[in-house]
């Protein structure tokens, strides 16, 4: 029903009042699911050439997760405000409590434009990382991928390799070594490490 209502107010042969009563529409049954606000936010800007009926979508956005203020910050960019958007992300970032979350706001900052910002929230992220190895794993992912740091995603891994003592953590940690294609005798001899833990 959602998609159904979004579709007829993007179709560009809409009357605007119909694309409004389906916007409003669409909007009031939307719930928690952002994509909802975005989309209906991206057709009153594009469609409708109203930004302040964009804007008053996206200022009913309630955004719990760090995942959903990465979400929101990214609407508010492709509308043009980044004062909006930062203030999304820096709400983010204050709740983000593991590194997993924190790689997340940093995607939210890289998709803003603010690497640099980005950057300082995974340096800080890697030097306070615990053994988790997913939490390593999401470090190491940010920097290979977003800042194309091929030798601090592997030290990184390497790190929590060293450090990890749980059978779970070096079984993840070997996940992550294989996906960052690192040569064999690194993956045997992570899983070496795991088979001494091993009960």
């Amino acid at each position: 029903m959602v998609m159904d209502l979004l579709n007829r107010a993007a179709r560009r042969d809409s009357r605007p009042e119909d694309a409004r009563d389906c916007l409003e529409a669409a909007v009031r049954v939307a719930g928690d699911r952002i994509w909802v606000y975005r989309n209906a936010a991206r057709i009153y800007r594009e469609v409708l050439d109203d930004r302040a009926a964009a804007r008053r979508v996206l200022d009913q956005l309630s955004p719990l997760t760090c995942i959903e203020w990465r979400l929101a910050a990214a609407a508010w960019v492709e509308l043009g405000e980044l004062a909006d958007a930062t203030r999304c992300l820096e709400r983010g970032t204050s709740n983000a409590r593991i590194a997993s979350d924190v790689c997340v706001m940093a995607m939210g900052y890289l998709d803003a434009g603010f690497a640099d910002e980005a950057r300082l929230l995974v340096d800080g992220a890697a030097v306070s990382l615990t053994a988790r190895g997913s939490e390593c794993w999401a470090v190491a992912n940010m920097y290979r991928d977003a800042f194309r740091d091929v030798g601090l995603a592997r030290a990184t891994l390497d790190r929590g390799v060293r450090d990890a003592t749980a059978v779970a953590d070096l079984v993840m940690l070997a996940h992550a070594l294989a996906a960052h294609d690192v040569e064999p005798d690194a993956l045997a001899e992570c899983l070496t490490l795991d088979e001494h833990h091993a009960s």
